[in-house]
């Protein structure tokens, strides 16, 4: 035996150890009104001990207020993904598994508990997500959203479901083309408290929405390939963002592509968003800033296959929905 100094909860729902070389993160964040340190020994050897300082956070408001931040997430590392990220083959083709609150304003959409689509938390009671989820004829009573979600087939320890109070599609959804304005609304029955692991992320404003502006952009959902299941893991993909004009040349598309989508992925293929997705945001960091907030540009629409070459993923652009959103959520 080793000595070891273990803090937790009293769940031990995070559990954080010092033994050896293994260092623990500082600081350490414990989600809970209970602090649990434990010390273990061999007395095999007479060290200095620990010196501990702690400080304790007011829960947060339900009421938003002007000091709280959207978009903060786990950090990166240099290649883009967090420290000792499992890297795993993913139903997002040729993505990482996610782990649970690296994206915390990811939602699943579920039907009589069924997964159907992804979504994004936006405010403390309006989750944002692709029209096309959901049949002319609903019935909002089968339908539930989990906040905060990583595993589908089990409950994260921050994650939440809520029942749904309206679903609103944006008005100029296919009144042109079929996924032309592929936004939707939801609105779900009580406001949220917010935690670190469950929060909202940044809306880019119009005046932004330029591709030089942004960094490092990234898809993230629960989404299958053509001849596998629903992924159970929540996972993410770095992906390019594309000029339209480029993909709409493409053999997929021929022109068919408006300036409401955005067009994200590979050109060669195998790496790519898929059935499943749908929903689900695409999400960029700012060049030069220093709060490393992240930022919705896009929902997850269509493609023609899943990381085929030449067929790239096509996003609903957020830049002609962002008025629409507002008018929505202020009103």
């Amino acid at each position: 035996m080793f000595d070891y100094l273990l803090i937790t909860d009293e769940y031990y729902t995070d559990v954080y150890t010092y033994c050896g070389q293994l260092k623990l993160p500082n600081p350490i964040e414990i989600n809970s009104s209970q602090v649990y340190i434990i010390f273990g020994t061999d007395d095999a050897n007479h060290g200095k001990g620990f010196l501990l300082h702690y400080e304790t956070i007011e829960k947060e408001s339900l009421k938003p207020n002007s000091f709280y931040s959207c978009g903060l997430a786990l950090q990166f590392n240099d290649d883009g993904f967090e420290c000792n990220d499992i890297q795993m083959e993913s139903r997002i083709i040729g993505g990482e598994i996610s782990r649970p609150g690296q994206w915390p304003w990811m939602v699943s959409v579920r039907e009589n508990d069924q997964f159907r689509c992804g979504a994004s938390l936006i405010s403390s009671q309006w989750l944002l997500t692709a029209a096309h989820c959901f049949p002319k004829n609903i019935n909002l009573d089968n339908w539930t959203v989990h906040i905060g979600d990583s595993y589908l087939d089990w409950t994260d320890s921050e994650e939440i479901l809520m029942n749904i109070s309206s679903i609103l599609t944006h008005p100029n959804y296919r009144l042109h083309k079929l996924y032309d304005y592929d936004y939707a609304l939801i609105k779900i029955v009580s406001p949220i408290q917010y935690t670190s692991k469950r929060r909202p992320i940044c809306i880019l404003d119009t005046t932004l929405m330029n591709t030089n502006e942004l960094d490092r952009c990234y898809v993230a959902g629960w989404g299958s390939s053509e001849d596998s299941p629903i992924s159970n893991e929540l996972r993410h993909l770095r992906i390019p963002l594309l000029n339209l004009t480029v993909c709409n040349q493409t053999e997929a598309y021929q022109g068919k592509l408006t300036e409401t989508m955005i067009c994200a992925g590979y050109i060669m293929g195998g790496k790519d968003s898929c059935q499943g997705d749908s929903g689900s945001p695409l999400m960029c960091q700012l060049h030069n800033t220093t709060d490393h907030a992240w930022y919705q540009i896009g929902i997850v629409s269509f493609g023609k296959s899943c990381a085929v070459p030449g067929t790239p993923g096509i996003y609903s652009n957020l830049t002609f929905a962002n008025n629409w959103i507002s008018s929505i959520i202020q009103s």
